[in-house]
């Protein structure tokens, strides 16, 4: 994959499974099922070519992490509910035998984006204070300083 791409699910799909929308560039989002070929709704992911499989899997989440890594989730994400993603990815990272190398933080009452606070301020709060102090704590994990 060429590093001067976004990286989107439909850059996605042109990269691991080019030939499902033939000459179409990243498929046919929200279209009717049943529409055929190239119809972002009817992919089915089993029926794909075994290099498919395959090329999913090598970006696929292992836990086999090999540098320090904090992960931050909302207790209270619609998008990816903490128990199908984070909670999910933190135990195949302990399961891998990777869990020196993982701080899991679940923000309680923090939702997926910002925008959804402003919905509900007595259930939800903003993360972004939450973001900033992990990217300290994680330059102060990972920067080795001399005692001298």
């Amino acid at each position: 994959m060429s590093t001067d791409q976004p990286l989107d699910p439909a850059y996605l799909s042109e990269e691991l499974d080019p030939d499902y929308d033939g000459p179409t560039q990243a498929g046919t989002p929200l279209c009717p099922a049943g529409t055929g070929a190239g119809c972002d709704t009817d992919y089915d992911f089993a029926s794909r070519p075994r290099a498919v499989h395959e090329a999913v899997e090598r970006i696929s989440l292992t836990g086999k992490i090999r540098r320090p890594l904090i992960s931050i989730q909302g207790s209270l994400d619609a998008l990816t509910p903490p128990a199908a993603f984070g909670d999910v990815h933190h135990r195949m990272v302990t399961d891998a035998g990777r869990a020196g190398l993982h701080r899991y933080i679940t923000v309680a009452g923090g939702a997926h984006t910002h925008g959804l606070v402003l919905l509900d301020q007595d259930h939800l709060r903003p993360m972004l204070g939450n973001f900033t102090a992990a990217l300290s704590d994680l330059e102060s994990w990972t920067r080795h300083t001399s005692t001298s």
